[in-house]
Parts: C-alpha cells; sequence; structure tokens
C-alpha cells in the first residue's frame, strides 16, 4: 500500500463556521491537553501518526500559507522519515491528479489517499489495516466490483449502514451488509462514495480524477457533480475499530444533525507534551489530570475540558494508546491502586462506538419515522431529476 497526502495547509477553515468554533473553543480553552495547536504541527502529527505502517512508498504533497515554514516541515518529515518523497506543491485539477497518480508506481497499488490534513490513526495498532486490505481483496475476487476502505469518519460510517441505527439512509443512500468478520464489514451500496477518507485502487482514483479532466478539483468530493458517478455501484471495507479521527472530532456534526456528537461522547484529538521530542508522560488509573502528562483512565467519568479537578484527558487503558505514541514514551505513571469501574468502562466504549445509542430503539414510531424518512427523500429526488431533464432540454 502507499500513502499519498495532497494537500493544502491554511489557519483558514474552508467553511467558517462561527457555531462550530464556538463549541471547539469550549473544549480547547477548558484543558492545557487539548489546547489549540497551529495546523503545520498538526499535519506533521498526522503523519507521524501513519509512520510505523510498512508503506510500499510514501508520498506527500503540500502547499502551506506564507505563515508556515515549508523548510522546517519537510526537514522535519525527512528526520523522521526519510525515505518519504516530499513535493512543495499541491494537486489542483483532475488531470494533475490523474497524472500523478499514474507516475507514483507501475502496478495497481492501494493508495491510502488523504487529501485532508488532519485525520491522524489513533488505533493501538496500525497493522490492523492489513486485515482491511485483506477483506477487501477478497470482496474484489468474490463480487467483481471496485472496493474500498474506508479510514476515518468511524462512527458515522459504522451507524449508517444498518437499517435499525440512528444515521441508516441519512445521505440518501442504501447499504448492504454482504459479509463480515471480527475486523470489517463488507457492504454494497447502489453509489460511488466520494468522501475523501478512502483506501483506493490506483486505477480507481485515476479514472475518478479523469472524469472533470482540467477542471479545479482538490479532493474526491470535488467530483460530487459527475452524474455519471452516482449510480455506480461500489463494495465499501467498513471497519469494525477507528482507524484515523477528524483533529476536532465530530463537532460539525452540529450543523447536519438535531443529536449531534458532542465532545464528551466523541472528544477531538490532541497532540501530547513530547511528543516530537519522544519525552510523552503518561498518567494511568487516577481520576484527575496535570500538566506535561496525559491522563487516562477507562473508568473516568469525565474528561478534563469537562471537570477540571476530576477529569482525565483519555478514557482508555494505557495498552490503547494510539500506536505512535508507543515508540515516544518516557514515563508511565500508573496508580497501584486503581480499581475498574465495569459498568463504566462499558458505558465509555459505547458511546465511542455508537454515540447515538441512547436514541436507537425498536418501536413502532421509530419504524414508521424511517419508512416515511426514505419515503418522501426519494420522491423529492425523483421530482428534482424530472425538474433537472425538462431544463436540460431546453
Amino acid at each position: 500500500m502507499i500513502l499519498v497526502f495532497d494537500t493544502f495547509l491554511s489557519e483558514k477553515p474552508l467553511y467558517p463556521d462561527y457555531r462550530l468554533e464556538k463549541l471547539l473553543s469550549n473544549v480547547r480553552d477548558n484543558s492545557y491537553t487539548y489546547r489549540h495547536q497551529p495546523k503545520d504541527l498538526i499535519f506533521l502529527y498526522t503523519i507521524l501518526s501513519l509512520k510505523n505502517y510498512p508503506w510500499k512508498k510514501i508520498y506527500i504533497n503540500f502547499d502551506c500559507e506564507k505563515i508556515f515554514n515549508s523548510e522546517k516541515i519537510i526537514n522535519t518529515i525527512k528526520s523522521e522519515i526519510p525515505y518519504a518523497i516530499i513535493n512543495n506543491f499541491r494537486s489542483s485539477t483532475g488531470f494533475e491528479f490523474s497524472k500523478f497518480f499514474q507516475s507514483i508506481s507501475k502496478t495497481n497499488d492501494w493508495i491510502f489517499f488523504s487529501p485532508n490534513n488532519d485525520h491522524p490513526y489513533i488505533g493501538s495498532d496500525i497493522k490492523f489495516f492489513n486485515n482491511l486490505i485483506k477483506s477487501a481483496e477478497k470482496a474484489e475476487k468474490k463480487f467483481n466490483k471496485n472496493v474500498s476502505i474506508y479510514y476515518s469518519h468511524f462512527t458515522e460510517t459504522i451507524n449508517m449502514i444498518n437499517k435499525k441505527h440512528y444515521l441508516y439512509f441519512y445521505s440518501g443512500h442504501h447499504y448492504k451488509i454482504l459479509e463480515e468478520n471480527d475486523f470489517c464489514y463488507t457492504v454494497f451500496t447502489n453509489h460511488q462514495p466520494l468522501e475523501s477518507m478512502q483506501i483506493m485502487r490506483k486505477s480507481q482514483l485515476i479514472n475518478l480524477f479523469q472524469t472533470v479532466k482540467n477542471k479545479q478539483a482538490i479532493r474526491l468530493e470535488s467530483l460530487g457533480d459527475v452524474a455519471s458517478l452516482k449510480k455506480i455501484p461500489q463494495i465499501l471495507i467498513v471497519p469494525k475499530f477507528e482507524c484515523c479521527r477528524h483533529y476536532d472530532g465530530y463537532l460539525h456534526t452540529v450543523n447536519n444533525l438535531k443529536y449531534f456528537i458532542t465532545a464528551n461522547n466523541v472528544p477531538p484529538l490532541f497532540i501530547p507534551d513530547g511528543f516530537f521530542q519522544k519525552k510523552i508522560k503518561l498518567s494511568s488509573g487516577y481520576l484527575d489530570s496535570k500538566i506535561g502528562y496525559v491522563s487516562l483512565n477507562e473508568s473516568a467519568q469525565f474528561y478534563s475540558f469537562e471537570n477540571k479537578k476530576n477529569g482525565v484527558d483519555l478514557k482508555i487503558n494505557y495498552k490503547d494508546i494510539p500506536d505512535s505514541w508507543a515508540e515516544r514514551i518516557e514515563k508511565i505513571d500508573i496508580n497501584i491502586n486503581y480499581q475498574a469501574d465495569y459498568n463504566l468502562i462499558k458505558k465509555n466504549k459505547i458511546e465511542i462506538l455508537d454515540p447515538w445509542s441512547s436514541l436507537r430503539t425498536y418501536s413502532r414510531f421509530n419504524f414508521i419515522y424511517r419508512f416515511v424518512k426514505i419515503f418522501f427523500f426519494n420522491f423529492f429526488k425523483k421530482i428534482k431529476n424530472i425538474f433537472i431533464k425538462k431544463y436540460a432540454a431546453h
């Protein structure tokens, strides 16, 4: 598998959202560990979080605002990953992307493609990717269709594929679980997903970007207006464990869902003190946090941004820390008097896996609600297509 970043670093959000910024500030301003970090450090943290996978090649294409020191960024990456191929530019058209992908190898490799610069790997073992690749290759042979692997937006993807879950049909697309194993679901869908969080074959990425030719394209979502792509069936590999997470978490769901994912359900991410210097300090099993240490307790009730006195930074066991942290730890302080509260441990795990679990019931009302939602979505979709065809004919 080949790792490809193709991105632009900016402190300005692509779509300014003051409501989101306020929610995020309530977290960042209330905890030292979760404090705001500049985009260049988040970018470096994201790259280094993926470092330990045995990539065939690593390509990092990036451009940035003048406030960032691109030479310093390149030197930092080179000091950690000397074999990385770094280009101080980004692709911006369909032809540029397709030409670049054609140049990186002579075989039809799997490509971990990231136009994002802020989705770090947070799993405890990055080699879990091997299980997803095996499942994808099995699905290719069995179903003879394009296959892609979702590597981020875990809670959204795992909850959109089951008819009994809160997010099913939210996007207007149908999903059918074909198979599952210990690591993932193999899912059929009736459209070509264009979210920028997928591992795809090189040939598929080339074909997708060629559809827009020399028009502007900075990510897969840029291809959303290509009508021919919307009816292409696809096989999705949806992991049962979280691989990557958006650095700012899921607070953006406030603009899409009535019951959005709050920070105390699924927290945003942070860069631990000492990460780049390989001097991380962890405290495990205590019900408080202190500056300079990342506090861990899977039985905790509060995060540090909720309760400064009795909150911790992460509700996990120290054995579940992100893969990239392990080799960068200088000290671990373990509370020998820690007593696990298994009810809280279960609750904390459920919140990450399914933040909407409290909304999921199998009542008659919810069945009717889902039926009405699907019926009206399809109805208005047909009306819209009739108008489009009518005006396109004139």
